[in-house]
Protein backbone atom coordinates (compact mmCIF):
# COMPACT_ATOMS: atom_id res chain seq x y z
CA UNK A 1 0.00 0.00 0.00
CA UNK A 2 2.99 2.33 0.46
CA UNK A 3 3.72 2.35 -3.26
CA UNK A 4 0.06 3.02 -4.03
CA UNK A 5 0.11 6.16 -1.86
CA UNK A 6 3.17 7.63 -3.61
CA UNK A 7 2.06 6.51 -7.07
CA UNK A 8 -1.20 8.40 -6.45
CA UNK A 9 0.60 11.53 -5.23
CA UNK A 10 3.03 11.41 -8.13
CA UNK A 11 0.11 10.85 -10.53
CA UNK A 12 -1.45 14.08 -9.28
CA UNK A 13 1.86 15.87 -9.70
CA UNK A 14 2.11 14.54 -13.26
CA UNK A 15 -1.37 15.94 -13.88
CA UNK A 16 -0.22 19.37 -12.62
CA UNK A 17 2.94 19.28 -14.75
CA UNK A 18 0.92 18.19 -17.79
CA UNK A 19 -1.62 21.00 -17.33
CA UNK A 20 1.19 23.57 -17.00
CA UNK A 21 2.83 22.22 -20.15
CA UNK A 22 -0.44 22.19 -22.10
CA UNK A 23 -1.23 25.75 -20.99
CA UNK A 24 2.22 26.93 -22.12
CA UNK A 25 1.76 25.16 -25.47
CA UNK A 26 -1.58 26.92 -25.96
CA UNK A 27 -0.22 30.28 -24.85
CA UNK A 28 2.71 30.05 -27.29
CA UNK A 29 0.74 28.14 -29.96
CA UNK A 30 3.23 25.27 -30.07
CA UNK A 31 1.77 21.83 -30.72
CA UNK A 32 5.01 19.80 -30.78
CA UNK A 33 8.52 20.28 -29.52
CA UNK A 34 9.51 23.46 -27.75
CA UNK A 35 8.69 26.04 -30.40
CA UNK A 36 10.89 28.11 -32.68
CA UNK A 37 12.39 30.10 -29.81
CA UNK A 38 12.31 27.35 -27.20
CA UNK A 39 9.70 29.27 -25.19
CA UNK A 40 8.32 26.19 -23.52
CA UNK A 41 11.48 24.07 -23.48
CA UNK A 42 11.83 24.18 -19.67
CA UNK A 43 8.33 22.80 -19.08
CA UNK A 44 8.71 20.16 -21.79
CA UNK A 45 12.01 19.16 -20.21
CA UNK A 46 10.50 18.99 -16.71
CA UNK A 47 7.65 16.83 -18.03
CA UNK A 48 10.01 14.47 -19.88
CA UNK A 49 12.31 14.23 -16.87
CA UNK A 50 9.37 13.35 -14.62
CA UNK A 51 8.09 10.56 -16.85
CA UNK A 52 11.62 9.18 -17.20
CA UNK A 53 12.32 8.69 -13.47
CA UNK A 54 9.00 8.08 -11.76
CA UNK A 55 8.05 4.73 -13.33
CA UNK A 56 11.36 3.06 -12.46
CA UNK A 57 11.27 4.21 -8.84
CA UNK A 58 7.66 3.04 -8.48
CA UNK A 59 8.45 -0.36 -9.99
CA UNK A 60 11.40 -0.79 -7.62
CA UNK A 61 9.25 0.34 -4.70
CA UNK A 62 6.43 -2.07 -5.53
CA UNK A 63 8.79 -5.02 -5.89
CA UNK A 64 10.59 -4.23 -2.65
CA UNK A 65 7.27 -3.69 -0.87
CA UNK A 66 5.87 -7.00 -2.14
CA UNK A 67 8.98 -8.83 -0.94
CA UNK A 68 8.28 -7.72 2.67
CA UNK A 69 12.06 -7.49 3.13
CA UNK A 70 12.25 -3.87 4.26
CA UNK A 71 10.21 -2.01 6.86
CA UNK A 72 7.51 0.26 5.46
CA UNK A 73 9.03 3.30 7.22
CA UNK A 74 12.12 2.89 5.02
CA UNK A 75 10.01 2.93 1.85
CA UNK A 76 8.05 5.93 3.15
CA UNK A 77 11.28 7.80 3.87
CA UNK A 78 12.83 7.16 0.46
CA UNK A 79 9.61 7.81 -1.44
CA UNK A 80 8.94 11.01 0.50
CA UNK A 81 12.39 12.32 -0.41
CA UNK A 82 11.83 11.28 -4.03
CA UNK A 83 8.41 12.96 -4.20
CA UNK A 84 9.70 16.20 -2.69
CA UNK A 85 12.59 16.07 -5.15
CA UNK A 86 10.15 15.81 -8.05
CA UNK A 87 8.16 18.79 -6.73
CA UNK A 88 11.32 20.89 -6.30
CA UNK A 89 12.58 19.97 -9.75
CA UNK A 90 9.30 21.08 -11.32
CA UNK A 91 9.28 24.31 -9.30
CA UNK A 92 12.79 25.11 -10.57
CA UNK A 93 11.47 25.01 -14.14
CA UNK A 94 8.35 27.05 -13.38
CA UNK A 95 10.27 30.11 -12.21
CA UNK A 96 10.59 33.01 -14.66
CA UNK A 97 14.32 32.37 -14.63
CA UNK A 98 15.57 28.81 -14.07
CA UNK A 99 16.40 28.21 -10.42
CA UNK A 100 19.49 26.01 -10.78
CA UNK A 101 19.96 25.46 -7.06
CA UNK A 102 16.42 24.13 -6.78
CA UNK A 103 16.92 22.06 -9.92
CA UNK A 104 20.12 20.49 -8.59
CA UNK A 105 18.54 19.79 -5.20
CA UNK A 106 15.51 18.25 -6.92
CA UNK A 107 17.73 15.98 -9.00
CA UNK A 108 19.77 14.91 -5.95
CA UNK A 109 16.49 14.07 -4.23
CA UNK A 110 15.52 12.08 -7.33
CA UNK A 111 18.74 10.24 -8.10
CA UNK A 112 19.77 9.20 -4.58
CA UNK A 113 16.43 7.52 -3.87
CA UNK A 114 16.77 5.76 -7.25
CA UNK A 115 20.22 4.49 -6.24
CA UNK A 116 19.00 3.46 -2.77
CA UNK A 117 15.99 1.63 -4.19
CA UNK A 118 18.17 -0.11 -6.78
CA UNK A 119 20.65 -1.23 -4.12
CA UNK A 120 17.81 -2.34 -1.86
CA UNK A 121 16.34 -4.31 -4.74
CA UNK A 122 19.66 -6.08 -5.29
CA UNK A 123 19.94 -6.77 -1.57
CA UNK A 124 16.41 -8.21 -1.46
CA UNK A 125 17.11 -10.33 -4.52
CA UNK A 126 20.34 -11.85 -3.20
CA UNK A 127 18.98 -12.37 0.31
CA UNK A 128 16.04 -14.29 -1.13
CA UNK A 129 18.21 -16.32 -3.53
CA UNK A 130 20.36 -17.59 -0.65
CA UNK A 131 17.31 -18.14 1.56
CA UNK A 132 15.93 -20.70 -0.89
CA UNK A 133 19.14 -22.65 -1.47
Amino acid sequence: MTTLLYASLLGLLLFKISIATIAARRRHQVSMGSGPNGEIAPLVSAHANFVAYVPMVLVLSALIEWSHSLPSWALHLVLTVFTIGRVLHFQAFRAAKMNFKLRVLGMHMTLWPLVLMSCAGLWVYFINIYKFQ
